[in-house]
């Protein structure tokens, strides 16, 4: 139980009321300093405690969410916001320099890639340390992937968001990802090389 509050804390005996008229009162207990003993003080001092650190870790992710622009860190991947995408979403977080990837480059890359609907991971190239290597327009991988990685450059960090129809739709792919399922990936661009031909030296 908390301590009463000296606010309310009942008082000491006076002579009126005590058995002997004689008898001395008893002396007031001292006071603790102000603020010192007082819960609604502490519990205020603690909220202000907890309220600090919230907003710190707030701005630590990125204004409440995740910053993933250090290239050198695996990106993290939250659930997405509202409901699934139906059109593809991309949003570069690292600019990269050099030429764009087009149709016909060859794009070596890192990736994880999550689900939309709650952000559980079921693919990642980071966990073997290996990048993989994709080339734009010959259907080795899918819609999502040929459409997204559109205009990347070398050095570049892209968040593609895909809807199912452009990913693996009704089917799914058992057993990680479910059918009609969006995707999220983040997507790091570690090498562009132009279609041979394309008149563009490998980035």
């Amino acid at each position: 139980m908390a301590p009463v509050p000296p606010s309310i804390r009942p008082v000491n005996e006076t002579p009126e009321n005590s058995e002997s008229a004689g008898k001395q009162p008893e002396a007031a207990p001292e006071k603790p300093a102000k603020g010192s003993g007082d819960p609604r003080v502490r519990f205020l001092i603690g909220a202000v405690i907890v309220l600090a650190i919230v907003i710190g870790g707030g701005f630590a992710l990125g204004f409440f969410g995740v910053d993933n622009s250090d290239l050198s860190q695996k990106p993290l991947i939250q659930a997405g916001s509202g409901d699934p995408p139906t059109e593809l979403e991309i949003d570069d977080i690292v600019e990269g320099s050099g030429p764009a990837a087009k149709t016909g480059d060859t794009v070596e890359v890192q990736y994880v890639g999550a689900l939309f609907e709650d952000g559980t991971e079921f693919d990642s190239s980071w966990s073997t340390g290996q990048p993989f290597t994709v080339t734009l327009g010959s259907g080795q991988v899918i819609e999502g992937w040929e459409k997204g990685l559109i205009g990347i450059r070398k050095g570049g960090r892209r968040e593609i968001i895909i809807p199912s129809e452009l990913g693996y739709g009704a089917a799914g792919q058992p057993p990680t990802i479910p059918p009609d399922s969006a995707l999220i990936f983040v997507v790091d661009a570690e090498k562009v090389t132009p279609k041979k031909g394309g008149g563009d030296s490998a980035q």
